[in-house]
């Protein structure tokens, strides 16, 4: 990227700003940037043909022009949540969701109750950090 590299050239580093070619050698070049750090002493950096600070980094952070880097909004990830509780069946089709099993039988109200039986609901994407604030009125546990 930087093999016709010349002492003068003005160069941009995504940390330092823009900057001049001070010295050029056979495998590296020095650059000056124009605005100190935060001590106020002036900065300069060595860098290889490829733009790279050292050998060791992996991408390049030296360019001929100012690039501009937009990092994304953190993005809605979505999880998987699972509920636990017990269900009573009525004659009707109609589940009443209780969080207990002795909550279930308890609140066995007629004759027409069909049986009380145990479900596990998992609900999947669900965004994450989002909670069911009404899950206690479903009978429901959420299992961690």
């Amino acid at each position: 990227m930087f093999r016709d590299v010349k002492v003068g050239d003005r160069v941009w580093d995504v940390q330092c700003g823009w900057g001049v070619v001070e010295e050029v050698g056979a495998d590296d070049f020095d650059v000056q940037f124009a605005e100190p750090d935060l001590d106020g002493d002036s900065v300069d950096g060595i860098y290889l043909l490829d733009g790279r600070p050292h050998a060791w980094v992996r991408n390049p952070t030296l360019f001929w022009d100012e690039i501009e880097i937009k990092a994304p909004e953190k993005p809605v990830r979505l999880v998987e949540r699972t509920f636990e509780g017990w269900v009573n069946l009525y004659g009707n089709m109609q589940p009443y969701f209780r969080a207990a099993l002795d909550m279930a039988v308890r609140s066995v109200s007629d004759d027409s109750h069909i049986n009380t039986f145990p479900v596990r609901i998992i609900v999947s994407g669900v965004p994450e950090g989002f909670t069911f604030s009404n899950v206690e009125g479903w009978g429901l546990n959420e299992v961690a």
